[in-house]
Protein backbone atom coordinates (compact mmCIF):
# COMPACT_ATOMS: atom_id res chain seq x y z
CA UNK A 1 0.00 0.00 0.00
CA UNK A 2 1.77 3.31 -1.29
CA UNK A 3 1.22 6.42 1.30
CA UNK A 4 0.38 9.90 -0.32
CA UNK A 5 1.57 11.32 3.11
CA UNK A 6 3.73 14.23 2.87
CA UNK A 7 7.11 14.13 5.35
CA UNK A 8 7.07 17.55 7.84
CA UNK A 9 7.95 20.50 5.78
CA UNK A 10 7.93 18.89 2.65
CA UNK A 11 5.45 21.75 1.53
CA UNK A 12 7.89 24.62 1.72
CA UNK A 13 10.49 22.68 -0.91
CA UNK A 14 9.86 24.43 -3.45
CA UNK A 15 8.17 27.32 -1.66
CA UNK A 16 8.20 31.11 -3.10
CA UNK A 17 9.44 32.03 0.44
CA UNK A 18 12.80 29.90 -0.56
CA UNK A 19 13.46 32.34 -3.32
CA UNK A 20 13.27 35.40 -0.57
CA UNK A 21 16.94 35.72 -0.25
CA UNK A 22 18.64 37.83 2.13
CA UNK A 23 19.29 40.49 -0.97
CA UNK A 24 15.74 40.77 -1.42
CA UNK A 25 14.56 40.82 1.88
CA UNK A 26 17.23 43.92 2.64
CA UNK A 27 15.87 45.29 -0.66
CA UNK A 28 12.53 44.97 0.33
CA UNK A 29 12.81 45.92 3.79
CA UNK A 30 15.18 49.09 2.84
CA UNK A 31 12.33 50.62 0.11
CA UNK A 32 9.25 50.29 2.66
CA UNK A 33 11.34 52.16 5.41
CA UNK A 34 12.43 54.88 3.23
CA UNK A 35 9.32 55.25 1.23
CA UNK A 36 8.08 55.41 4.75
CA UNK A 37 10.65 58.02 5.96
CA UNK A 38 10.25 59.90 2.78
CA UNK A 39 6.56 60.85 3.89
CA UNK A 40 7.77 61.68 7.11
CA UNK A 41 10.50 64.42 5.37
CA UNK A 42 7.84 65.96 3.62
CA UNK A 43 5.33 66.11 6.28
CA UNK A 44 8.08 67.32 8.05
CA UNK A 45 7.32 64.68 11.17
CA UNK A 46 10.46 63.33 13.04
CA UNK A 47 8.57 60.68 14.78
CA UNK A 48 7.60 59.48 11.65
CA UNK A 49 10.89 59.43 9.85
CA UNK A 50 12.39 57.90 13.36
CA UNK A 51 9.11 54.76 13.13
CA UNK A 52 10.00 54.80 9.37
CA UNK A 53 13.81 54.16 10.01
CA UNK A 54 13.14 51.48 13.04
CA UNK A 55 10.52 49.79 10.93
CA UNK A 56 12.64 48.46 8.33
CA UNK A 57 15.47 47.73 10.72
CA UNK A 58 13.03 45.65 12.95
CA UNK A 59 10.97 44.07 9.93
CA UNK A 60 14.55 42.93 8.55
CA UNK A 61 15.30 41.18 11.83
CA UNK A 62 12.22 39.66 12.51
CA UNK A 63 12.13 37.67 9.22
CA UNK A 64 15.61 36.98 7.90
CA UNK A 65 16.03 34.56 10.79
CA UNK A 66 13.15 32.59 10.39
CA UNK A 67 13.57 32.04 6.19
CA UNK A 68 17.15 30.72 7.18
CA UNK A 69 15.59 27.32 7.70
CA UNK A 70 14.57 27.24 4.05
CA UNK A 71 18.30 28.23 2.75
CA UNK A 72 20.44 25.64 1.58
CA UNK A 73 23.48 26.61 2.41
CA UNK A 74 24.01 28.20 6.21
CA UNK A 75 27.17 29.48 6.09
CA UNK A 76 26.27 31.93 2.73
CA UNK A 77 22.74 32.28 4.56
CA UNK A 78 24.34 33.99 7.65
CA UNK A 79 27.16 35.99 6.24
CA UNK A 80 24.29 37.50 2.98
CA UNK A 81 22.33 38.32 6.36
CA UNK A 82 25.15 40.09 8.58
CA UNK A 83 26.25 42.33 5.51
CA UNK A 84 22.43 43.31 4.74
CA UNK A 85 21.90 43.99 8.47
CA UNK A 86 25.06 46.06 8.56
CA UNK A 87 23.79 47.55 5.42
CA UNK A 88 20.24 48.27 6.63
CA UNK A 89 21.47 49.75 10.11
CA UNK A 90 23.67 52.42 8.57
CA UNK A 91 21.37 53.45 5.72
CA UNK A 92 18.63 53.98 7.69
CA UNK A 93 20.35 54.84 10.82
CA UNK A 94 22.02 57.60 8.67
CA UNK A 95 18.97 58.49 6.87
CA UNK A 96 17.60 59.44 10.47
CA UNK A 97 20.30 61.24 11.22
CA UNK A 98 20.72 63.51 8.27
CA UNK A 99 17.19 64.07 8.36
CA UNK A 100 16.39 64.52 12.25
CA UNK A 101 19.80 65.26 13.40
CA UNK A 102 19.59 62.69 16.38
CA UNK A 103 21.91 60.17 16.34
CA UNK A 104 21.92 56.73 18.41
CA UNK A 105 24.29 58.53 20.91
CA UNK A 106 21.05 61.19 21.77
CA UNK A 107 18.36 58.89 21.39
CA UNK A 108 18.25 56.11 24.06
CA UNK A 109 14.94 54.24 22.30
CA UNK A 110 16.82 54.24 19.15
CA UNK A 111 20.08 53.02 20.90
CA UNK A 112 18.15 50.35 22.95
CA UNK A 113 15.79 48.97 19.49
CA UNK A 114 19.33 48.56 17.99
CA UNK A 115 20.70 46.46 20.67
CA UNK A 116 18.15 44.55 21.15
CA UNK A 117 17.31 43.69 17.20
CA UNK A 118 21.26 42.35 17.39
CA UNK A 119 20.82 40.34 20.23
CA UNK A 120 17.49 39.11 19.15
CA UNK A 121 18.68 38.48 15.46
CA UNK A 122 21.93 36.90 16.81
CA UNK A 123 19.58 34.24 19.29
CA UNK A 124 17.23 33.69 16.04
CA UNK A 125 19.87 32.64 14.18
CA UNK A 126 21.40 30.31 16.71
CA UNK A 127 17.86 29.03 17.31
CA UNK A 128 17.26 28.46 13.33
CA UNK A 129 20.70 26.62 12.80
CA UNK A 130 20.34 24.30 16.23
CA UNK A 131 16.25 23.54 14.74
CA UNK A 132 17.87 22.60 11.54
CA UNK A 133 20.87 20.54 12.20
CA UNK A 134 18.97 18.89 14.72
CA UNK A 135 15.27 18.48 14.42
CA UNK A 136 14.78 18.72 10.11
CA UNK A 137 15.27 15.70 7.94
CA UNK A 138 16.63 17.01 5.11
CA UNK A 139 16.72 14.09 2.81
CA UNK A 140 13.93 13.12 0.57
CA UNK A 141 11.83 16.27 0.42
CA UNK A 142 12.16 17.86 3.78
CA UNK A 143 12.74 21.53 4.15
Amino acid sequence: METTERKIGEMFTSSQLKKFTPKSQFIFASILSIAVMLVGKFTQSRELIIYGGSFGLVFFVLWNPWLALLAGDNKTYFINSALAYIAISTILYGLMYLWTGGSILHSTEVAILLFSTTFYGIVAYLTMFAIKILFLDLSEGGL
